[in-house]
């Protein structure tokens, strides 16, 4: 927090910073400076918790984009849980088997450079994979660090109620990112459709606000295509 907060007091001290959510022709009335935006993706408890009173002590504005399959649960995103378990030393293992569509076999999880191959192999193959393919290998990893599927405070999205209240700040708008923030490129067109429909019903449910704003989850070319 101390170092996000040298930031926002950079950005509010060179910059005019703008919002997302207003129509874009008005981002060009004020050309005397450069302009940022400032936003967060996933929805994470410690948004509120760590960013927002700090936004609000240099009257920032921001944008929150929210996966909402985990609002009001006990879990954590995969993006997450699959960090926690490789690198965990709840249990250490020193070999994950795989026996999957894409991988089969023993992979070395001994030490810090082996896990972190491990780590990148399999997020390739979450990412690759359907939201319920994600959550069966998601516990099956979970189980062999020695990890149950409940996650961090700090690492849950927030709840209905915190979404409600950050939903009640002028300054901060709400956008949808997804349920299951998957790679929609990798899924079927009626998965995708779902991801981004639902998402944006979630969030209109919760807040009673309408949802205009969506963010691509991991944001790159390489995660949606011309049908996304």
């Amino acid at each position: 927090p101390a170092n996000f907060e040298k930031h926002m007091r950079y950005l509010r001290d060179h910059y005019e910073i703008l919002r997302l959510d207003v129509p874009i022709e008005s981002w060009f009335k004020n050309q005397s400076k450069d302009a940022v935006i400032v936003t967060f993706d996933d929805g994470y408890y410690d948004f509120l918790q760590n960013a927002v009173p700090i936004m609000e002590k240099y009257d920032i504005p921001a944008t929150v984009f929210v996966s909402t399959g985990n609002i009001d649960s006990q879990y954590e995103n995969w993006t997450d849980s699959i960090l926690r378990a490789v690198f965990s030393d709840a249990k250490q293992r020193d070999s994950y088997t795989f026996e999957t569509e894409y991988y089969r076999g023993k992979f070395p999880t001994g030490n810090w450079e082996e896990k972190y191959k491990f780590y990148k192999m399999i997020r390739e193959l979450f990412i690759v994979s359907s939201a319920a393919r994600r959550k069966q290998y998601e516990q099956q990893l979970l189980e062999w660090a020695g990890l149950t599927m409940e996650g961090r405070r700090s690492r849950k999205i927030m709840t209905t109620k915190e979404l409600l209240e950050i939903s009640a700040r002028k300054e901060i708008s709400i956008g949808a990112h997804t349920v299951t923030h998957c790679s929609l490129k990798h899924q079927e067109v009626s998965e995708q459709q779902y991801e981004i429909r639902e998402s944006k019903r979630i969030l209109e449910e919760i807040t009673g606000q309408e949802v205009k704003l969506f963010a691509y989850p991991f944001g790159t070319q390489n995660h949606y295509s011309d049908v996304t």
